[in-house]
């Protein structure tokens, strides 16, 4: 397989697309027959992926002159978050691989979290159960055996597999809404965007100099977060600040693809604005983030006279395909919206949001007490909306032991996808990271995995932190909002809202919607 691509490889760069394209076809293979033979997800993770192998296939695409970009979209978009996928159409198993020891393992790291947020004001403290935290973590997500597990049975599938070098035909793409997806190419960083069914590539430059704006803006955001009252004091010249940043990123990543989008998805009216009736809004926009652009929300990004929030109503996905399956129409579930919140000293204002959202929605209420893992858990199997507002904690290191605060232990992001049924339910997740995600190759890493993992159809999360007094009046407008609105309007209009007595980005730009639009 790594012969065949690095021979791909060679071919493509002496200009034999034919040749180049044939090899790379080989090597896939191989890298089929590996998956084929596991049936579990952690083994699929622990066998790593092959993104630089499906990057090498799209530049074959978009060197032939034959090709199309479709071509190339298909290829790209067939490579990207494969194994999330099969996880929610229920093709592979879901869980910690029958680690004997799990159980034991998740027991100590639940100790370790508990015992750092309460003993948060010792600093030497809380840094020791930091990397108790770690360690635990990684002992419990990685069992011993998991990694060579996977090289042994892919060394093995490819031993006895018969070769099949058919390359599947490209799919469809979507003419509506329009969608953009981003790939990092080696050090380029391209764009496919595709309205009314016709794909087009841009170029946007490289992904060194996006990352830099990215991590500028990361800067720009911890500004806001200093105490002491500083935020409140240089509101003027943080905003100021902050939108030089994003308009940087908006005439990199966004502003040579509005030509190709500005007739491509205005409401049904052809009207704009932030409150405009069901049935107008802004123009829907399906974005795929690649690379450095994973936890950027589009819609902060400015254009020099107006916030993208104004204009475009995006929704997020792994990939396309898992895009499309989640749009389709489906039963909504027949249960009945739960709720739960929990007050700490991170997140006060969190139980009297949950009080607030439940009375909007008609929602069983599990707040404080009655806010267990368990309870959750129940309550949540069969309910067309769940609200979580509490404290979360993303773990950079090892996300799939992010983590929830809950009455009576930490609700991490693999217990979600080991233990929750959510069959086409929304999910709001209305805690500081938690819809920020790890990407281990083309494969997403978080909550956003877990939940979808688990079977929800669309998923509200925050990218960072924000006020209590800002988000429990954006998730009240998010959920009035739902009632007449798809969730990208809904949190769109209730986005635009909030920024008028609120305007910098990092009160009411957090939420993004994965999923449905």
């Amino acid at each position: 397989q790594l012969a065949a691509h690095l021979d791909g490889r060679a071919r493509l760069a002496r200009g034999d697309v034919d040749g180049a394209r044939r090899r790379l076809v080989e090597a896939a293979a191989g890298a089929e027959r590996a998956r084929s033979s596991l049936d579990h997800e952690a083994l699929l993770v622990g066998l790593g992926s092959d993104d630089a192998l499906t990057a090498d296939m799209v530049r074959v695409e978009l060197a032939d002159p034959d090709g199309s970009p479709a071509a190339a979209l298909a290829v790209l978009d067939r490579g990207r978050a494969r194994t999330l996928d099969a996880l929610a159409r229920g093709t592979v198993r879901r869980g910690t691989g029958g680690d004997p020891g799990g159980d034991d393992l998740r027991r100590d790291l639940h100790a370790a979290y508990r015992q750092m947020f309460d003993g948060a004001g010792d600093a030497s403290a809380f840094a020791r159960m930091r990397v108790r935290a770690a360690e635990v973590g990684v002992r419990a997500v990685e069992p011993a055996g998991v990694h060579a597990a996977a090289a042994d049975a892919a060394a093995a599938a490819a031993a006895d597999a018969d070769a099949d070098t058919t390359a599947a035909g490209p799919s469809e793409p979507p003419a509506e809404p329009p969608s953009v997806v981003y790939a990092c190419l080696g050090d380029d960083l391209l764009a496919f965007v595709t309205v009314g069914g016709t794909v087009t590539t841009v170029g946007l430059g490289l992904v060194a100099a996006v990352a830099r704006s990215v991590q500028r803006l990361e800067a720009q955001l911890r500004r806001v977060r200093i105490g002491g009252g500083f935020a409140d004091r240089h509101e003027v010249q943080l905003v100021h600040a902050c939108r030089a940043v994003l308009g940087d990123l908006h005439r990199t990543v966004f502003a040579p693809l509005e030509p190709l989008l500005a007739d491509g998805g205005s409401g049904a009216d052809g009207t704009s604005g932030p409150d405009g009736p069901a049935g107008s809004g802004a123009r829907p926009v399906v974005v795929v983030p690649d690379g450095p652009l994973h936890g950027v929300p589009l819609a902060a990004l400015w254009d020099g006279e107006a916030h993208l929030v104004e204009r475009y109503a995006f929704s997020y996905a792994p990939s396309l395909d898992a895009y499309r399956r989640v749009a389709r129409p489906a039963v909504v579930p027949a249960g009945r919206p739960v709720v739960a919140g929990l007050a700490d000293p991170l997140a006060p204002g969190a139980a009297d949001e949950a009080r607030t959202v439940a009375a909007l929605t008609g929602a069983r209420l599990l707040v404080d007490a009655d806010a267990t893992a368990e309870s959750l858990r129940d309550a949540a199997a069969g309910a067309p909306l769940v609200h979580l507002a509490t404290h979360a904690w993303h773990r950079a290191d090892n996300p799939m032991f992010s983590a929830l605060r809950l009455h009576d232990r930490w609700l991490t992001a693999a217990d979600v996808l080991d233990g929750f049924a959510l069959d086409g339910a929304t999910v709001v997740l209305s805690a500081c990271d938690a819809g920020r995600s790890a990407a281990a190759g083309t494969e997403l890493l978080g909550f956003v995995r877990a939940f979808f993992g688990a079977g929800a159809s669309t998923l509200v999360a925050g990218l960072w932190p924000a006020a209590d007094a800002a988000t429990a009046q954006l998730m009240t407008d998010v959920h009035t909002g739902l009632a007449q609105l798809g969730p990208a309007e809904a949190l769109r209009v209730a986005q635009c809202r909030t920024l008028q007595l609120h305007p910098h980005p990092c009160h009411w730009a957090p939420f993004v919607v994965l999923g449905a639009r």
